[in-house]
């Protein structure tokens, strides 16, 4: 048999595989190839050499592409189903480059996989890795209250607070929230320019939030009080 006759295949004799690039010529008898003579000049005699056909491409993956999102739902019907809720104002359609910051309103952090594989069907699979927690309870011995100005200038908390009335808690009371010394660059909470037991956040209005702490110590008689802030 001689080269014209050589298969596209390989060729394997027990030991190795032969390719058929290597292959000067090859002898074939009662349809069993008996020897192969390399092109190196090499002799393979051994009897029973079977053939070995080409394998399949094999599949690989020419990118993976993440996307991210935040939504009100933490759940979707499948992991191949965006969740509902997305915030749309964000990237496109919801879906941007880097990972957006969580709200109460969007609780829940999303991640978007794209494949894109050389030889089967794309896949875009959705998961999500992340949700707000809650803001824990203060401390049995702090108290943190909150306020929001315009400018990087720290209020003037209102211990002999004017705006303390009837209705309002002594400021040695659990959960007392005080005020400030208000002006137009403060944010006027309830009119009074009070304090919040949570923090808002910023935004381009009101820049800074100011966080401000007391403690609680003990008294002239033994009982535990709290301080002014």
């Amino acid at each position: 048999m001689d080269d014209n006759s050589i298969s596209n295949t390989s060729y394997w004799n027990g030991y190795t595989t032969i390719n058929y690039h290597d292959i000067e010529s090859l002898y074939e008898s009662n349809s069993k190839i008996e020897w192969i003579l390399r092109k190196d000049g090499t002799l393979v005699d051994k009897e029973g050499i079977g053939s070995v056909k080409d394998g399949e491409n094999g599949n690989g993956i020419n990118s993976i592409t993440k996307k991210y999102a935040r939504a009100s739902s933490g759940t979707s019907a499948s992991d191949t189903t965006a969740p509902t809720g997305i915030d749309t104002s964000i990237g496109t359609s919801g879906w941007a480059n880097g990972s957006p910051t969580v709200t109460d309103r969007y609780p829940y952090l999303w991640v978007k996989e794209s494949v894109d594989y050389t030889n089967i069907t794309d896949t875009v699979k959705y998961y999500c890795i992340g949700a707000k927690g809650t803001r824990g309870i203060d401390a049995q011995d702090v108290e943190w209250v909150y306020i929001r100005t315009k400018t990087n200038v720290p209020p003037v908390i209102l211990n002999d607070d004017i705006y303390e009335d009837s209705n309002d808690c002594n400021y040695t009371d659990d959960g007392h929230l005080p005020h400030v010394n208000g002006n137009s660059d403060i944010e006027n909470n309830e009119n009074t320019y009070e304090c919040t037991d949570d923090p808002k956040g910023v935004n381009d209005t009101w820049k800074f939030e100011w966080e401000i702490k007391r403690i609680k110590g003990e008294s002239i008689n033994g009982a535990r009080e709290w301080n002014y802030y």
